[in-house]
């Protein structure tokens, strides 16, 4: 537990909570941007997908048969991820190639946060290359933008 940073140590404390009471913590997503600040994009995006996943109700996913357990799954998968060599995604889309640090967020904070319009993977600002042309934020997953959206 000494490996484990205190901002980073609140998150799942606050995701235990979470997980045990259905009592969503009040500062819990300032808890989880701050722990990112300066850590892993793959820890950022594990942490917020448990977080999504006990907000709707799919703790199903997490079989754990206590808080603690839950507790220290947590805190294994966080010392797994946060100890993964840095390595850069090289991506495709269109003909352009694109490099993606998986690491390191762009940004201090996330300050957008929103759904693909095309395939509804999640998408932040601090983690995804803006367009150029229509200035949205490009899919890391199938590489669409505004330019591609067709309103009805």
């Amino acid at each position: 537990m000494d490996k484990i940073p205190f901002e980073t140590r609140r998150v799942i404390e606050d995701l235990t909570e979470l997980w045990q009471t259905r009592n969503e913590p009040h500062d819990i997503l300032t808890h989880l941007t701050d722990a990112c600040d300066s850590g892993s994009i793959k820890v950022y995006l594990f942490f917020k997908k448990v977080y999504e996943d006990l907000r709707t109700d799919k703790r199903s996913k997490y079989i754990v048969l206590s808080a603690s357990d839950f507790k220290q799954f947590l805190e294994t998968e966080y010392l797994r991820l946060a100890n993964q060599p840095k390595e850069v995604v090289r991506i495709e889309f269109g003909g352009k190639r694109r490099a993606i640090s998986n690491i390191s967020l762009k940004t201090d904070r996330i300050s957008y946060e929103n759904h693909c319009w095309n395939c509804e993977d999640l998408i932040y600002s601090g983690i995804n290359d803006q367009c150029l042309v229509c200035d949205y934020y490009i899919c890391s997953s199938c590489g669409s933008c505004l330019c591609g959206f067709k309103s009805f």
